[in-house]
């Protein structure tokens, strides 16, 4: 299988956001360009490395995990 990597299209660049660098919830790392989804931030080289995965690589599992701190975050029980 051919292996196609996605490039950011115009339009893309100018919606990612230039935030005061906030830390990415993938690669734990401070950048100044990325994306909000819900309340968490993702850089937009980890935003890259995502969409460009296969199923088939290792890393995959890891983007999936890591996506659902995202989607499905652990609520803590107040006693």
């Amino acid at each position: 299988m051919a292996r196609v990597e996605r490039k950011l299209r115009t339009d893309e660049l100018e919606t990612a956001q230039t935030a005061p660098h906030e830390t990415c919830i993938i690669c734990g790392e401070q950048q100044e360009m990325g994306i909000h989804i819900g309340e968490k931030y993702l850089c937009l080289g980890c935003e890259r490395k995502i969409v460009n995965t296969e199923v088939e690589n290792k890393l995959y599992r890891t983007y999936v995990k890591k996506m659902r701190q995202i989607f499905f975050p652990v609520r803590q029980i107040k006693s």
